[in-house]
């Protein structure tokens, strides 16, 4: 069908289109026999990729969670595959298909799966795909597997050459489509979304993991066409043992990438391959194609709510931190907002003069850069942020994982911009219970109302002040900042009866009243400076200037 483009700008209207349509239009789950597989391995956006591709399939397409199966690359814990196996989602664990192809592990996941045997259609896919549709009713003829008409390069070898070579002969009256194509193309092909009846599986991953194991032996192969290896070891497969090819219609594997797609397709993609096209925030980028877009807000508003229910803290943020180290943790972690933050930090630590601190939530240690620290130990989740913090404090002391996990005390206990992170009430509630228990001085960033803005990142639960309260009635709370709709407390539990802290605490109580005043003088400027920009046009405003006298 013909494309139509249409403005970048009109992505977020068809995202909240996509949102309001999916909470209106409750899917069946239909009863059809047949398994969706993929494999990951540890990486975080590919740990990411599978919630996508999890949410497409259960959310848009209808299917249910039971029916999916997911191939798990390496060892060690995930937050996004405990979440799966919730779900119901088979997670099993698969050793990879050869070191030097990580490309073939979805040939592991298949050999996997013809072990265990399918009942119905087995629906192999890439992890970069998002299915909006169900393929098990598509009839597929025996003896036959369904895909698209994808484009794999071939090495300069000629398609005769490879299968000749592979002992293998291609028979006279088949135009098997990727044996067709130019060497030159880009596209990774058919590869990505395969449609195999149960019970030629095993014949068929049998004959896929002897075709890449020929060319991985080649000289020179893995290292120049290594990523294309699947696709065409695929192609050798079905040309060489004489399965049949059906051609699905290409809106079933249609690229983001790039578009328009060269395979044709007669309706709306009911696939989406959208490669290394995902912005920040773990959401698809638009591709400029009407149809294309309005398939992509309807991924996007179900990863929004998924986002929303259950964040996947621990993976988003070691993906963000190892593919986007400049951004870090997000716009407040740079810029003047890391500037305020560390002069307040630093004023906090100058007052209380505290022996110990404990930092939840350290990130890339840039908050504490620069800030004498005494007895200094850090917690993230990332520990590709823990790597570079301890660059920047090599005396500290740093853990990877959570408080729960790597329980600590110290005088004064920092945790800035986690708690606008916890998805769950619970959680959140028993982070700020388990902060307040381990220290006297608490300073913690979080929200005191609702934002008016919904956003899939930040989750309010009640007011900061509210839980605080609840939980520690007898501690003293203190407003330092407030910025972005985040408000920084500074929570003081009272000191012992005799204790040296106890006594110097009314020399503390002044200078905390100095520092709400010299914090809320640097609001009222910035909001006035937005005001005057406003008003101007994004002209500065006016400079505050002192009265002589």
């Amino acid at each position: 069908m013909a494309e139509q483009r249409r403005p970048v700008d009109n992505c977020r209207e068809n995202q909240q289109r996509g949102l309001d349509a999916a909470e209106l239009m409750p899917r069946d789950h239909l009863d059809i026999p047949g398994v969706f597989s993929c494999v990951i391995d540890r990486r975080p956006d590919a740990q990411l990729a599978a919630l996508r591709w999890f949410v497409s399939l259960t959310t848009i397409a209808g299917v249910p969670g039971e029916n999916l199966v997911l191939f798990a690359v390496g060892d060690g814990p995930s937050d996004v595959l405990d979440y799966l196996r919730a779900q119901g989602v088979t997670v099993r664990p698969v050793p990879p298909f050869e070191s030097r192809s990580p490309y073939c592990d979805r040939i592991a996941g298949a050999l996997s799966l013809a072990a265990t045997g399918v009942q119905g259609l087995a629906v192999l896919t890439a992890t970069d795909v998002v299915i909006l549709e169900d393929p098990r009713s598509i009839p597929i003829p025996p003896g036959s597997v369904g895909l698209t008409r994808g484009c794999a390069p071939l090495p300069a070898d000629t398609p005769a050459d490879l299968l000749a070579a592979a002992e293998l002969t291609a028979p006279a009256s088949t135009h098997n489509h990727q044996l067709a194509l130019s060497v030159t193309d880009r596209q990774e092909g058919d590869s990505s979304f395969i449609l195999v009846p149960g019970e030629l599986l095993p014949e068929v991953a049998r004959a896929w993991s002897q075709c890449a194991t020929f060319l991985l032996e080649r000289p020179g192969a893995a290292e120049s066409w290594e990523p294309f290896i699947a696709p065409v070891a695929l192609t050798m497969a079905l040309a060489g043992h004489r399965f049949g090819i059906h051609d699905l219609d290409g809106r079933w594997n249609v690229s983001t990438e790039e578009l328009p797609w060269p395979g044709s397709r007669t309706g709306s993609p009911a696939v989406l391959r959208y490669g290394d096209r995902v912005d920040r925030k773990g959401f698809l980028l638009p591709a400029n194609f009407v149809d294309v877009d309005e398939r992509i807000a309807e991924v996007n508003a179900a990863v929004h709510r998924l986002w929303q229910e259950a964040f996947p803290s621990a993976t988003f943020w070691e993906w963000r931190y190892r593919d986007d180290p400049e951004l870090g943790s997000g716009v407040g972690s740079r810029g003047q907002a890391l500037k305020e933050k560390r002069d307040l930090l630093k004023a906090v630590i100058d007052l209380l003069r505290p022996a110990s601190v404990l930092d939840v939530g350290c990130g890339d240690g840039e908050t504490t850069q620069g800030i004498p620290i005494a007895k200094y130990t850090g917690i993230d989740l990332s520990q590709t942020a823990v790597e570079r913090a301890r660059l920047e404090r090599p005396d500290g002391e740093f853990r990877v994982g959570t408080l729960t996990d790597n329980r600590a005390d110290a005088e004064l206990t920092l945790c800035l911009d986690v708690l606008i992170h916890q998805s769950s009430a619970q959680t959140y509630e028993d982070l700020i219970s388990t902060l307040c228990s381990g220290s006297r001085a608490i300073l913690l960033s979080g929200l005191q109302r609702r934002p008016t803005r919904t956003t899939a990142m930040v989750h309010f639960h009640e007011p900061l002040s509210t839980t605080i309260t609840r939980l520690v009635p007898d501690a003293r709370l203190y407003p330092l900042r407030k910025a972005s709709g985040v408000t920084t407390l500074l929570v003081l539990r009272p000191a012992p009866p005799g204790s040296p802290k106890r006594k110097a605490s009314f020399r503390v109580r002044l200078g905390l009243r100095r520092l709400q005043l010299q914090f809320a003088v640097l609001r009222l400027r910035r909001v006035l400076g937005t005001t005057a920009r406003q008003r101007t046009g994004g002209a500065p405003g006016p400079r505050l200037r002192r009265r002589p006298g």
